[in-house]
């Protein structure tokens, strides 16, 4: 019997500025909006489980069982500014928002599994099971307008009580076949979902009772016992969440306004993938290589509205069409007695995924491939690496060409480890780091420099005293492209930047585990 808990609790401040320009096609200001938005949080996050392993006195059979209970409770309140204005309709020209925004939100989970093995034959089981996960939800978002210098309005467009129950079962049917060579494994489960979306503020609720049967199978042959090939498929369905359900404007980004759709269904998805691997002890070679394909129906997408002003009001929808083909392979080559290895990489994605822009079916697609190589030199007192990646991104829309790009991004790597007399270690990495084919401003080359300097003490070595340096050059920038829809967004973020590190580690051994440390 396994008993476990958490418990986690969090307290949190946010302080946000956006600003944002909107040109014409001949590069005209035509539109500008200004945004402060600062909130404070607070919450917990809790949750408990037991789980039971009963073995009998047959070889292989087993009994699992498991319980969970878990908990969140959530609370926040902020204050959301927004100055606009329009320099095309004069009716428009200034609009401002001062809201005061006040959320709770709570979720109960339980949730309950079993399982039990019966061998059948000595290359026959069958493995039965059943699970049930039951949740509660509820969220109660308000807005107050300003009147003066108090929040006292309610603001009925941007507040809403929400709530939703839901229960999951399964209940699966597995065999599986064992040899010397070959494994095999075929199942179902059928699943049903029970679901009540209940809009309080309306006394509207939407109830959902959905059945799907999930099969899976597997095969795997090894040729040695160091070299298989694996063929899969399986299926999997996952539930909106809580945020695109609820049916409530967030207008904290302006130019971005979401509502919920409470008659979103779950997705229902296949997935098949392929994947070999070799592995020779003796000489530290290996190779590993693999492919996927998955299509899913019901999924997730939006569905965005362009006003007249440049805004977007998106809404959740379910998509049917949307899939995903990708491969990848790695080979580890150890040479000169084991001192130098090299190991190279590929691998390549392509994406295409459905969503509505302005009552239009656009298909919005993304290939990428991505190449890299790493070299290695080692010997007792010295480990040196060096290494390059790259990477390609070619995006598409079919409805909006300017969302047809390329870019691009490289990255140079190395790293020292060296060991001196006396317990002493010293250990450094560097990455370099080019974007291209960005919007002006975002085209980054960021050198990256981080080192310790590590020394042990204590005839068991079980005392360090570490001093680190992070972001040598201060210098750390994280860059990103997002491709959704139709639109392309470049972000860079400032993260943690330069800073000292001192640390004091004292490992404490275990003496009922050899080897083990705590």
């Amino acid at each position: 019997m396994e008993i476990t808990g958490r418990l986690k609790l969090s307290e949190s401040e946010s302080n946000r500025f956006d600003a944002n320009n909107f040109l014409s096609n001949e590069n005209v200001l035509t539109r500008s909006t200004s945004t402060n938005n600062n909130s404070s949080a607070k919450g917990n996050d809790w949750g408990t489980s037991a789980k039971l392993i009963k073995n009998f006195g047959k070889r292989e059979r087993k009994f699992v069982a498991s319980f969970g209970l878990a908990g969140v409770d959530n609370e926040s309140e902020g204050i959301l500014k927004i100055n606009e204005k329009n320099l095309v309709d004069s009716s428009l020209e200034y609009d401002t928002t001062n809201q005061k925004k006040i959320s709770e939100n709570n979720r109960i989970t339980h949730r309950a599994s079993a399982e039990f093995t019966e061998p059948i034959t000595q290359k026959i089981k069958i493995e039965i099971s059943y699970d049930i996960n039951a949740a509660y939800n509820k969220q109660n978002r308000q807005a107050f307008d300003a009147v003066g210098d108090e929040y006292i309005t309610e603001n009925s467009s941007l507040t809403n009580y929400f709530k939703t129950s839901r229960t999951v079962q399964r209940a699966g049917l597995k065999f599986i076949y064992d040899v010397k060579k070959q494994t095999l494994t075929i199942g179902l489960r059928f699943r049903n979902v029970f679901a009540k979306n209940e809009n309080v503020s309306s006394n509207q609720s939407i109830t959902q009772n959905i059945n799907n049967i999930l099969p899976y199978a597997r095969y795997r042959y090894k040729f040695t016992d160091n070299q298989s090939l694996a063929v899969g498929y399986s299926t999997d369905s996952k539930q909106p969440d809580f945020t695109q359900l609820q049916p409530v404007t967030d207008n904290s980004n302006p130019n971005f306004i979401t509502n919920g759709n409470p008659g979103l269904v779950p997705s229902y998805s296949h997935n098949f993938n392929l994947n070999y691997n070799q592995y020779k002890p003796v000489s530290q070679q290996s190779m590993w290589m693999g492919a996927n394909f998955s299509f899913t129906n019901n999924a997730f997408a939006n569905l965005r509205v362009i006003d007249s002003i440049g805004r977007t009001i998106s809404t959740p929808v379910n998509v049917d069409g949307n899939y995903n083909v990708s491969a990848y392979a790695n080979v580890n080559l150890s040479l000169f007695k084991k001192k130098l290895s090299l190991n190279p990489g590929a691998d390549f994605n392509y994406t295409s995924n459905a969503n509505f822009i302005d009552g239009k079916r656009n298909t919005s697609t993304n290939f990428s491939y991505n190449a890299n190589t790493d070299i290695t030199f080692e010997t007792e007192k010295l480990e040196l690496s060096a290494g390059i990646e790259a990477e390609n991104n070619f995006t598409s829309s079919t409805i909006n060409t300017l969302s047809d790009q390329r870019y691009s991004t490289i990255e140079y790597r190395s790293s020292l480890l060296y060991t001196f007399p006396k317990k002493l270690k010293f250990e450094s990495a560097a990455t370099y780091t080019t974007d291209s084919r960005r919007q002006q401003g975002y085209n980054n080359k960021i050198l990256r420099i981080d080192a310790s300097l590590e020394k042990t003490f204590l005839k068991s070595e079980n005392l360090l005293v570490i001093v680190s340096v992070n972001d040598l050059l201060n210098k750390s920038i994280s860059s990103r492209r997002t491709t959704e829809d139709n639109v392309t967004t470049d972000i860079n973020s400032k993260v943690i930047a330069r800073y000292i590190l001192f640390k004091v580690v004292y490992k404490f051994k275990n003496k009922g585990k050899e080897g083990g440390d705590e």
